[in-house]
């Protein structure tokens, strides 16, 4: 399951959780809670404890956050070209 970090009066938390709910993504929150290591901003969004957002939470779209998912889940995928 997805987790997703956010805070008080955070304009880019509700927009991310607005398309995780719009692309029926589930996901629990951590509200107020200090952040993963290395970042200082929020909304951070994560699976199995790696950054599946890499970067702004407004570039984030459905397909790259479902290909990063994969990549954690089957991570000995290539490319498909031998």
């Amino acid at each position: 399951m997805l987790i997703l970090y956010t805070k008080d009066k955070c304009v880019y938390c509700h927009f991310l959780k607005e398309k995780l709910d719009d692309w029926d993504m589930e996901y629990a929150t951590v509200h107020n809670a200090p952040l993963p290591k290395g970042h200082s901003t929020y909304p951070q969004l994560y699976y199995k404890g790696r950054d599946v957002q890499l970067g702004s939470s407004t570039d984030l779209d459905r397909s790259n956050l479902e290909s990063r998912i994969e990549r954690i889940e089957w991570p000995n995928i290539d490319g498909g070209i031998e």
